[in-house]
Order: structure tokens, then sequence, then C-alpha cells
């Protein structure tokens, strides 16, 4: 993928959940990436 910054540079998050997907698979995947990024942040400091 193309970076955001300056076209070269930059992170991304693709997430494509199937077209069937139920209300507590969506939860549960926000709370997964909830979970990386709060622990990634953390580790960056």
């Amino acid at each position: 993928m193309q970076g955001c910054v300056d076209g070269i540079a930059g992170d991304h998050l693709l997430i494509a959940p199937p077209a069937v997907i139920s209300t507590e698979e969506i939860l549960w995947a926000v709370e997964q990436i909830r979970g990386a990024v709060l622990e990634a942040a953390a580790g960056s400091h």
C-alpha cells in the first residue's frame, strides 16, 4: 500500500470484514484492534 503522509511514508490498517458478520464478531474485532493500538502506543514512549 502507498503511504499517506507524503505518498511514501505512513501506516495503514485495512479492515475487510465479511458481508455476514455478527455484532458480537464486530465488537470482538474492535476490542482486538483497540488493544493492539494501545499496546503499540505504550511501547512508543
